[in-house]
């Protein structure tokens, strides 16, 4: 059976600990067995999920990741920042286990296959007899039409004859051969197409189940056997094999079965159940050569190399390897390397590589073959055989190792082109590993021979494509060379901008390359590239260059030059910049024609004012005559916002001291106008905010007069009483608004007595108004002192005594104001009638009898509330049998029950002419 073994080196760093670490693959046409060579506590995780299996490391990895070979159990493997990903195809089983080196992932192909359309769909016979003494002639025939048509290999149609045959003879011992020459033609057509082995496996294992009495009972364990290992299913096979072998433990079936399971076993990866088969053989049929080299083969699989080299002497020492696979060959001359038994190694590699040329070990056979003599010092046959590698196994692997290797020894010798010619198969390999290592040689190729230009392609190829690959470092060391002698060739080229750049990308990459000879080429550039600039008239990138020279070098050879050229600089710049600044400027203050072309200037005017590139040009002088024209523009167009905001910021730029008087004005009447209208819309905080945006720009004391009364009176309305008499108290001359009157009366809790006449109707309205809310017995005492007009008097110490919620207060205003009403024409009395019935009950509720019946009788005479009498006779009739006036009661009980029958006050007064008349 011929193995196949591939190889994937992956070489990957943890970040924490800086070890580098591999992962291997050996794989056959059974098994592919991947393992994970790392300390197993590094591992945090592993487990399968669907066809992925995932591998996560307590640190982050950096993946060197070689193409892997074409295999059929794997899709795809990648990385993450900490974990490996594992793909794997359809109908592949997957085995997870910990070591103690690491993690073995084992791949298997899955015993199940696809629903197959096989013809057959007939049950095995039911009966179990196979009494033939009765012959039946048809069925006779029957059958040797069914064993000409397989001699003839018409397996379709034998299989035809067959179900037709089952479907008439469903028992007995012609319908038990026709089953198993169905299993045998299944198994034939298994030799075109593996898919029936599976059909046959099922036959044949139905069979040995049902007829183990038949005389074809053993035959059809080995069909069970053999077709359950063509169609993969292992376990079946196995179980098959050992049943021959129990039954036949001596025969040379039973000895074919045992080697039969040790191959199984090996094919899938169980080497130790394999080992343990082969040595159950050598007990029972004793030692054996092929069966020594198969134990062999498996403890070299496993890494035992001493153990392997026990088992496989007698065959080196017999030295037949014709009787041997190139596999079995191979992996003993590989235990013979590790024992250092070089030339026996090298030996049997020769063998494989001469007599199996189109082995799959062959081209590694001749790379280890190499190596020995390399160990041996053999240069002339390491040579021989690198090229012999190289020339007949170009398109794989090994091949192209040795092509690599043999460039590494020699690429001194030959020139680039030589070299590009010579691996032109690994430039082209799949193996992105191997292709960037054939990169690497050219580039040193290339780079001896001074083609530095080609060398720096093959630098920006590695770089682009291969940044992960095993050669970067080497790449880097060389690439620092490349880079100065690139920058040398551009300088004497007179190239001074790339030979620039080229010396940035060195230092900047690597920044400890800074030698003595890079650092004097970089001086030379920059001086030159300054000159060359400033003769070109680009003085502002002369300054730069120079600049960034006396940086990076403070004692260069070239300073008295560069400064020579630096006072040129500044002198052409001063002068130039001026004379266009001049030209220009008026030019642009001619053509202001709207709102726009004014920002548009000023907004230039800021931005180069702040430049050093214009600190020697009348900047000042041309902010101070638009900006003017600009505000006036603003104002005059009603622009009150636009007026405000560009004022601030005219003061801004030149100070208050230097903003025109008039403008200065103007800004306090807008402002002051725009907090009057706040106030008296009731937008108390805009009125607040807008002094606050002007008082960082320092306020004159003229302009507050007015402003510091508004202010006084929002703060006051928002809350901030103390803030508000702080506004008047700095006020200096009189007050002039109505908001200011009235917080000097709030703020003081006084009233102007001497001024309170002599102040308009809507002021005194207003201040009444403000006031009742706020203190409605000064706003009583301030109405009753404006005398000017009594029915305005009158009629707001009315409202502040209907408004009044304090019971208190209002009792002692309804009282204060009927004194003051009783003395007044009858036309206010009639009009404030209501206040002697208020003051009556007033009265009453204190006992003060007198008063009652004095202010209840003004009531009685000027009231129009007629259901309002009823109860101020009661009150009164009260009141004189209080005052022991008992016909005066009797008078005004007898008004209420006369008047008012219906009324519960008449029942009321009955009751109290009952209590006096008694």
């Amino acid at each position: 059976m011929k193995c196949i073994i591939s190889l994937l080196l992956v070489i990957f760093v943890f970040s924490a600990s800086l070890n580098s670490q591999q992962i291997t693959m050996k794989r056959n046409n059974y098994v592919t067995e991947i393992k994970i060579k790392v300390n197993p506590e590094h591992i945090y995780s592993y487990y399968q999920e669907g066809n992925q299996v995932n591998v996560k490391f307590k640190s982050s990895i950096r993946l060197n990741l070689s193409e892997i070979p074409e295999n059929p159990f794997i899709a795809k493997l990648s990385s993450g920042k900490d974990s490996i990903f594992l793909f794997v195809n359809k109908n592949i089983d997957v085995f997870l286990e910990k070591e103690s080196d690491g993690l073995k992932i084992i791949l298997a192909r899955d015993k199940k296959f696809d629903e197959l359309l096989i013809k057959s769909e007939i049950n095995p016979p039911q009966m179990v007899s196979t009494d033939v003494n009765n012959v039946d002639e048809a069925a006779e025939n029957a059958l040797i039409k069914i064993d000409d048509a397989v001699n003839k290999k018409q397996f379709n149609n034998a299989i035809d004859l067959i179900n037709n045959f089952l479907k008439n003879t469903s028992d007995g011992f012609y319908a038990i051969e026709a089953y198993y020459k169905l299993g045998e033609t299944y198994l034939k057509l298994g030799e075109s197409s593996e898919i029936y082995y599976k059909r046959a496996a099922e036959i044949f294992d139905n069979f040995t189940t049902r007829y183990h009495f038949y005389f074809r009972y053993n035959d059809a364990l080995e069909n069970a056997a053999e077709a359950s290992y063509n169609a993969h299913d292992y376990e079946k096979a196995l179980k098959f094999y050992k049943m021959i072998f129990d039954r036949q433990p001596t025969s040379n079936k039973g000895k074919d079965a045992l080697t039969r399971m040790g191959e199984i076993y090996t094919n899938i990866g169980q080497n130790d159940r394999a080992i343990k088969i082969y040595m159950e053989y050598i007990k029972k049929f004793g030692d054996n050569t092929e069966i020594n080299n198969k134990i062999g083969y498996l403890y070299a699989k496993m890494g035992d190399f001493n153990t392997a080299y026990s088992y496989f002497y007698d065959f080196i020492e017999s030295k037949q390897f014709n009787f041997e696979s190139p596999d079995m060959l191979f992996e003993i001359a590989k235990v013979l390397e590790n024992k250092k038994l070089y030339n026996n190694a090298n030996e049997i590699y020769q063998y494989v590589f001469e007599k199996h040329k189109g082995d799959v070990n062959a081209g590694e056979a001749i790379y280890r073959s190499a190596n020995i003599y390399e160990n041996l010092r053999n240069n002339e046959a390491v040579d021989k055989l690198l090229l012999n590698c190289k020339n007949n196994y170009a398109g794989d692997f090994y091949g192209q190792l040795c092509a690599l290797q043999y460039t590494e020894k020699h690429v001194n010798e030959q020139n680039g082109d030589y070299w590009k010619s010579f691996l032109n198969n690994v430039i082209t390999s799949e193996n992105s590993d191997l292709r960037a290592r054939a990169l690497f040689l050219l580039l040193k190729a290339f780079y001896q021979e001074g083609n530095i230009d080609e060398a720096f392609n093959i630098v920006k190829t590695i770089e682009s494509e291969y940044l992960s690959s095993s050669v970067m470092d080497d790449v880097a060391k060389l690439k620092q060379d490349i880079l100065y002698k690139l920058a040398e060739k551009k300088f004497e080229e007179g190239k001074l901008d790339e030979s620039k750049n080229i010396i940035n990308t060195l230092l900047e990459e690597f920044p400890s390359t800074k030698a003595d000879k890079v650092a004097e080429l970089e001086q030379d550039i920059l001086y030159k590239l300054a000159e060359k600039k400033f003769e070109s008239g680009d003085l502002a990138g002369s300054k730069n260059i120079i600049k960034k020279m006396l940086e990076e070098f403070p004692t260069t050879k070239y300073k008295k030059d560069i400064e020579t050229i630096l006072a040129n600089i500044e002198t052409i710049k001063e002068k130039e910049k001026r004379n266009k600044f001049i030209a220009s400027m008026d030019d642009r203050i001619l053509n202001i024609k709207n709102y726009n072309d004014y920002v548009a200037f000023l907004n230039y005017l800021r931005t180069i004012s702040t430049d050093d590139n214009y600190t020697d040009v009348p900047v000042d002088s041309y902010i101070k005559k638009v900006y003017p024209e600009f505000i006036q523009y603003l104002y005059s167009r009603g622009d009150i916002e636009g007026f405000t905001v560009a004022v601030l910021d005219y003061i801004s730029l030149v100070g208050k001291e230097s903003v025109d008087k008039n403008i200065i004005s103007n800004f306090y009447k807008v402002i002051e106008d725009r907090i009057m209208e706040d106030v008296d819309t009731k937008e108390y905080v805009s009125a607040i905010r807008e002094y606050e945006r002007i008082k960082s720009n320092g306020i004159d004391r003229e302009y507050l007069e007015v402003i510091d009364e508004f202010i006084s009176y929002a703060l006051f309305k928002v809350g901030e009483k103390e803030k508000a008499k702080d506004f008047l108290l700095d006020k200096q001359g009189p007050l002039i608004t109505k908001y200011g009157k009235l917080m000097d009366i709030i703020l003081n809790n006084k009233m102007p007595v001497d001024e309170i006449n002599k102040y308009s109707v809507d002021l005194i309205k207003f201040l009444i108004n403000e006031l009742k809310t706020i203190n409605p017995t000064l706003a009583y005492s301030f109405a009753s002192a404006y005398k000017n007009d009594d029915n305005l008097t009158l009629s707001s110490q009315y409202e502040i005594i209907d408004e009044t919620s304090d019971e208190n207060i209002r009792a002692n205003l309804m009282v204060d104001f009927y004194l003051t009403l009783k003395d007044k024409d009858r036309k206010y009395k009639e009009i404030f009638a209501d206040v002697f019935y208020q003051a009556g009950l007033i009265y009453y509720d204190d006992s003060n009898y007198k008063n009652v019946v004095e202010v209840l009788g003004e009531y009685e005479n000027v009231g129009k509330d007629k259901d309002s009498l009823a109860q101020v006779y009661y009150l009164m009739g009260k009141s004189y049998v209080n005052l022991n006036k008992v016909d005066l009661a009797r008078q005004y009980f007898m008004k209420v029950i006369n008047g008012y029958p219906v009324s519960p006050l008449a029942n009321l007064a009955k009751q109290e002419l009952e209590k006096i008349s008694s």
